[in-house]
Order: structure tokens, then C-alpha cells, then sequence
């Protein structure tokens, strides 16, 4: 199997959501796209956290009131990053072990694109194509 990396599959345009946003704001915002979460950056635009359908539906059972809850209350502190130079199995095993859905990649502290999933499916399986 070649040797996959986290630039390999990587998507690099990124949606983002301040650590300072109010939850309800990232509820519409995950409603109205294709994501099932967003990286939380701070002021500087590093990653602080996820925000997820899970942690917004969470917030709502817990009685919170999302127009007045900020994202950094109910987001997920402890997050998974990997650099551009991670290999994909790596990712892969991560991503299995702690039911993860999507992997933040960082150059520093600064976030310069995503892993999901699908995308390291869809990167093993070509990978897996062409060997055949």
C-alpha cells in the first residue's frame, strides 16, 4: 500500500466557528450546509475545539438556551489534530479507536484543512484501486 499522508486527502477549505459565537448561530450554520460539525478557532484562528450536531443536541436536552450559549460552553475541548504529514492509516486508527468523524489538520497551531472520514475511505480505497 503507498504511503497516504494527511495532504493526500485533505480538504483545505475549511469552515470554521469562533470559540465566541452563540451556539444557536452554529446550529443554523450546521442545518444549512453538509457538515455534521465545525472546528472551533480562537481569536488567533487556532483550534480550540469542535462544535457538533452532538454537543448543539446535548446543550438542548441539558435545558441550555442556545441564543445565549457560547460555542467554547458546549464544544468539545479535548480534540484529535493531526499535520499535514500524518499518514492516513494513522489517522485511520485514531478515527476508528475514539469514534471520531472528522480530523483537524494543523501547520503549527494554525488550521489548514480537514480530514473526514469519507475522505479517508474514499483516499484508501483509490489507493486500493490502483493496485489492482
Amino acid at each position: 500500500m503507498k504511503n497516504l499522508f494527511a495532504k493526500d486527502v485533505m480538504v483545505e477549505s475549511v469552515v470554521t466557528i469562533k470559540k465566541s459565537a452563540f451556539a444557536k448561530n452554529v446550529a443554523v450554520h450546521i442545518l444549512s450546509g453538509s457538515f455534521s460539525g465545525l472546528p472551533v478557532v480562537d481569536e488567533s484562528d487556532e483550534v480550540v475545539g469542535m462544535i457538533t450536531e452532538y454537543d448543539i443536541l446535548d446543550a438542548i436536552l441539558q435545558g441550555k438556551n442556545l441564543e445565549t450559549t457560547q460555542v467554547f460552553e458546549i464544544m468539545t475541548h479535548d480534540v484529535n489534530t493531526a499535520d499535514r504529514d500524518t499518514p492516513v492509516m494513522e489517522i485511520a486508527k485514531t478515527m476508528v479507536e475514539k469514534n471520531l468523524i472528522r480530523f483537524p489538520i494543523i501547520d503549527g497551531e494554525k488550521l489548514v484543512g480537514v480530514v473526514a472520514r469519507s475522505d479517508v475511505l474514499r483516499g484508501l480505497m483509490q489507493d486500493e484501486l490502483v493496485r489492482h
